[in-house]
């Protein structure tokens, strides 16, 4: 748009019948530089919150790893006594992510297809009836959730520690799960609060009417000679605007935007790790006392792994 308003400024500014337009118009282009001040304020304004946004959007998805490895070694070595629970948790704990980030991304135009494609990355951990049952769900991070607080008080009934320890460990789990909670609901308010429209129709607006103006006068003054230069700052202006857009809600799955598939996978990792690492302990016999002992009992002998053949 800009750039056919260039050109036919140019060609109309070089017609032989309008040669007094220039001094016509030369008092009208003052106004370029009187719009120039809230222009760049309102872009500076603009970029900034957008930035601002972004870098909450990325605390709030590092906070949601974070937490997930916290509540995989907690519950490990709290719900020792429970493995089926204790493994339980860890399921839920590993698609918390992968609900946060099906909350955050709406579906694709093909429906069935994105269903599928989701059905495949929750059936490894969950049951085919639990996925379903996840996706079916208004908001699946609420059932996940839902089902963490459970496992915790199921857990915590069924443990044979003192009481005092399982209300600690309960306390801290269930404190882990708000956090996750707060965490979302973060990522939430950042994907459902866009800046206020009449923010941004006036910021474009006044734009657009700048850069008509600046064209008006850099080419009534100097020619068309100016007009790749017009042209390239314009995008530069221009960019920043589609930046702001581009940022201010990074969860879509765009080059720009944050990975939530990745950071799914890492806590998935996490907590894979997790339960390898204790179960190679319970099959060693290795219990930790309350005082913080390593206890070492009596267990049958570990196979040794697979040899690796040397090179």
């Amino acid at each position: 748009g800009l750039a056919a308003w260039g050109l036919s400024l140019t060609w109309l500014l070089r017609r032989p019948e309008v040669a007094g337009l220039s001094e016509l118009i030369g008092p009208y282009t003052a106004l370029s530089g009187s719009l120039l001040t809230p222009v760049s304020f309102l872009l500076v304004f603009r970029i900034g919150r957008a930035a601002a946004r972004f870098w909450d959007a990325r605390a709030a998805l590092g906070a949601i790893i974070e937490k997930c490895r916290s509540a995989a070694s907690t519950s490990a070595l709290t719900y020792a006594s429970t493995p089926e629970l204790r493994d339980q948790f860890s399921r839920w704990l590993s698609v918390l992510p992968i609900a946060v980030k099906n909350d955050l991304r709406a579906l694709d135009a093909s429906r069935s297809v994105a269903r599928g494609y989701r059905l495949q990355q929750l059936c490894p951990v969950l049951t085919e009836e639990e996925a379903s049952e996840l996706l079916d769900s208004k908001r699946g991070p609420i059932l996940v959730l839902n089902r963490l607080r459970r496992v915790c008080f199921a857990a915590n009934a069924a443990s044979e520690t003192d009481p005092i320890e399982r209300a600690q460990a309960l306390r801290s789990i269930n404190k882990v799960v708000d956090d996750l909670t707060g965490a979302w609901g973060a990522m939430e308010r950042i994907g459902n609060t866009p800046l206020p429209f009449a923010y941004v129709a006036h910021l474009r607006t006044t734009l657009v009417l700048y850069l008509g103006l600046w064209y008006v006068s850099m080419l009534s003054r100097f020619g068309p000679v100016v007009l790749p230069g017009l042209l390239l700052t314009s995008w530069a202006l221009l960019g920043i605007e589609a930046a702001a857009v581009e940022c201010s809600s990074p969860f879509q799955r765009k080059p720009n935007h944050l990975r939530l598939g990745r950071a799914c996978s890492e806590v998935a990792q996490c907590v894979a790790q997790t339960l390898a690492e204790s179960a190679c302990e319970e099959a060693r016999g290795v219990r930790y006392s309350r005082g913080g002992e390593v206890q070492v009992a009596a267990a049958a002998p570990i196979a040794d792994p697979v040899p690796q053949h040397e090179e």
